[in-house]
């Protein structure tokens, strides 16, 4: 901006609504130049409304040369300054009676009262005339710090590299100096770069030459210069303020607030205030720079406070070292949250850094999801809290404020949160996957989950998580064929890992058990039964190497849709299909070493029954069965075997299960010997060994209950397990009942369960 224009721009800021206006900037920038110059320009405009025009300044020193020397009869504190002024307006100076009338005179007429080099004179006394003056007059003062909320700062700035090129030349030929104003001005530009453009410098440099100093001395030994621009407002500057300085000497460059709490060790309401009166005394720069990710806040040491703190206050060889440490510490921290990030940046845990200043708030975060997941909700968004002092405008904050809101049952909270996140990062694909997942789980609402899911996959086509979630979401919503092209995707994805294979193929056998929920609830059994057989062929079809728990547990969920579909098939011909299903499905078991069917077993030591043991009835133990062929083995006696049919064991497909003890009679049909009529019972037990209990709870839509032993116990029956005649509708809670011991792959349970 060129003098012209601040002069213009600070005449009009006279004429606002403002009471104070404030030119704060560095020594030496021009400050009284530029409010004497809006002092004469209003003296000079006929059409100015101002009644009169008072000057009184606060300055007590001059620079010369070689030193910094104090003026006699200085101003020393505010109350001489007001006196000042009230000498030239014709008031009492009495200091009991001089701020209640200059005030009243501010308040009566139109003045402008200008007050020079007020940061020498900032007190309590001389805020509490400023608030009394309310009147139509203003106050204009230079300042080199802020004064604060009562008044508008216009800052004045260095000058232009060609504003402070023409500023050399002209001041140097004013003082006849041809070897400086008759240079080239590449020449001058490194002088006036050198001298931080700053006005005071270059005419303080002047007169050095002037007075035969070389030229390259004269800006690199400035000391006396910059003491009489910086001494007098770094001596105020408090013990945070100072370390703030001291970590930006040691790391320089521009550092968002992050940066600057981690090496100066402040955080909160002390690293607020210190940062604050650091810009206020204009020794610091608050900057809104921009980055590939969009702008930051970043803050800046200026140049005559650089140079000023490094010849006087520079930190100690220990310090510097502990400063540049935690440079690398950070710097470290952030390579591997960066290569945390590439391995699964769809890991709730995974913080998307921006740069290494982030690596810092993403340790809180790392933290607060750390509370979360100890419940310790309280303490957890204390952290976020403190993370979005440090960087409100970095996404991830908001979005970890969101996860953490949700896990706390916190919905509202977590949706703002959310969106919060999305109207700072739009375009990430994790952070709208997640918000998807909210949508999912939390609000259960699958049309805005997958909107949000549809973005992310727009934004990274192949992320496994995103069309995982996208598969479930439409699974949820019945779209079943959709689900199963997006995670034919996956599987056929190579580059997936392991984790996300097995994750698919799990889904995979959720689309064909939902399926068939959905096909049984409306009544359409032979597609139900379809589907849970296509889900089991899914299931045999998943590599080894990717079976786990819960694979084997969602397979096993077919067993809940297979039971109901043998009473509605029953009468059908397609009952055996349900029971093989059902036997094919139930008898799978998971072992961590090694996923496996349970196998049929042979006994070579046993022998086949023969004609003797024909109309006979026994006892055994069911060997071994062949689901396929709906046939198997009973042991009995002295390692006798004997064949038996599903068609002779009620509801072969909860009984026929090795292990099962089961009474039978021989007979010899069609030439072979087989065992009928076979049943379970207690193993080694008594077909009129009968016990009583009572009925504790029935779940007919269930087709099972519980009864209660003699001794206190629950025993577990099925529908299939009643006595002849009788329905699991006729029994109620509290009922006596009879019933014999039997046993099924679980363990006892009641059959020929009865009323008493």
């Amino acid at each position: 901006m060129g003098r012209e224009q601040e002069t213009a721009d600070l005449l009009a800021a006279c004429k606002s609504n403002w009471p104070v206006v404030t030119v704060v900037g560095e020594g030496g920038l021009g400050k009284t130049a530029l409010a004497l110059k809006v002092a004469y320009e209003v003296l000079d405009d006929e059409k100015s409304d101002f009644e009169a025009i008072v000057w009184a300044t606060a300055k007590r020193t001059v620079l010369t040369l070689d030193d910094i020397q104090t003026i006699d009869g200085a101003i020393q504190d505010s109350l001489g300054l007001i006196k000042s002024a009230a000498s030239q307006l014709g008031a009492s100076t009495d200091e009991s009676v001089v701020l209640d009338e200059v005030a009243q005179y501010l308040n009566s007429f139109k003045i402008l009262l200008i007050l020079d080099n007020l940061e020498t004179v900032l007190d309590p006394l001389l805020t509490r005339f400023i608030r009394r003056s309310t009147g139509k007059s203003k106050i204009l003062a230079t300042s080199r710090v802020g004064i604060g909320e009562m008044s508008y700062p216009f800052r004045l700035g260095g000058l232009s590299t060609n504003e402070a090129v023409q500023l050399l030349r002209t001041t140097a030929k004013v003082r006849r100096l041809p070897d400086i104003y008759k240079a080239k001005t590449d020449v001058l530009r490194g002088y006036v770069v050198g001298m931080k453009l700053n006005p005071g410098f270059i005419k303080w440099f002047v007169s050095c030459v002037q007075c035969g100093r070389q030229p390259d001395v004269a800006i690199t030994n400035p000391k006396i210069f910059l003491d009489f621009c910086l001494s007098n407002v770094y001596e105020h500057v408090s013990q945070e303020g100072k370390e703030i300085c001291k970590a930006m000497i040691a790391v320089p460059g521009r550092h968002p607030l992050a940066m600057i709490s981690y090496l100066s060790d402040l955080n909160g309401d002390d690293l607020q205030q210190a940062l604050a009166a650091l810009q206020s005394a204009n020794l610091v720069s608050m900057i809104n720079a921009l980055t590939e990710a969009g702008s930051e806040t970043v803050y800046e040491l200026n140049e005559l406070p650089r140079l000023y703190i490094l010849r006087n206050h520079a930190p100690t060889a220990i310090e510097d070292a502990k400063f540049k440490q935690r440079k690398r510490a950070v710097a470290k921290e952030f390579e591997r949250l960066q290569t945390d990030r590439g391995n699964n940046r769809y890991n709730p845990r995974s913080i998307a850094c921006r740069n290494q200043a982030d690596a810092i708030t993403a340790k809180l975060l790392g933290d607060a999801l750390a509370r979360s997941a100890a419940h310790d909700f309280d303490e957890a968004i204390r952290l976020v809290g403190q993370a979005k002092e440090l960087d409100p405008t970095f996404s991830e904050v908001y979005r970890v404020e969101a996860w953490i809101e949700a896990y706390g049952d916190r919905p509202a909270a977590a949706a703002e949160a959310y969106e919060n996140a999305i109207a700072m990062e739009p375009n990430s694909a994790p952070l709208r996957y997640w918000y998807g997942g909210f949508f999912l789980r939390v609000s259960n609402d699958a049309q805005l989950a997958a909107q949000q899911l549809l973005i992310a996959e727009t934004l990274d086509p192949e992320a496994p998580a995103v069309l995982l979630e996208l598969a479930r979401v439409e699974m949820y919503v019945g779209q079943y064929d959709e689900a199963d092209a997006r995670l034919l995707r996956l599987l056929n994805d190579l580059t997936a890992s392991t984790r996300h294979r097995r994750m698919a193929y799990d889904t995979w056998i959720q689309v064909k058990i939902r399926s068939a929920t959905t096909a049984l609830e409306s009544g359409r059994y032979s597609e139900s039964l379809d589907d849970v057989r296509a889900g089991y062929d899914r299931f045999v079809s998943v590599p080894e190497d990717l079976l786990d728990e819960r694979i084997f547990g969602t397979i096993r969920r077919g067993l809940n849709i297979l039971g109901p579909l043998t009473e509605k098939l029953s009468v059908s011909g397609l009952r055996p299909e349900v029971e093989r299903c059902y036997q094919d499905i139930d008898c799978l078991r998971y072992s961590p070493l090694l996923a496996m069917k349970q196998p049929f077993q042979s006994r070579a030591s046993t022998q086949i029954c023969d004609e003797s043991d024909v109309g006979t009835s026994a006892v055994g133990t069911i060997d071994t069965v062949n689901v396929v062929k709906r046939y198997g083995f009973i042991q009995f006696g002295e390692n006798k075997r004997i064949f038996f049919h599903f068609s002779e064991l009620p509801n072969a497909i909860l009984h026929a299960k090795i292990g099962i003890a089961v009474a039978f009679d021989v007979e010899q049909r069609e030439g072979k010997i087989c065992a009928v009529r076979v049943h379970p019972r207690q193993e080694g037990g008594d077909a009129n060994h009968i016990k009583h209990g009572i009925i504790k709870i029935v779940i007919a839509d269930k087709s099972f209950g519980f009864l209660t032993d003699p001794v206190g116990g629950d025993l577990f029956f099925h529908r299939s397990n009643l006595a002849a005649g009788i329905e699991l509708e006729d029994l109620r809670p509290d009922d006596p009942v009879c019933y014999i011991m039997g046993r099924n792959h679980k363990g006892p349970i009641a059959i020929e369960v009865r009323p008493r």
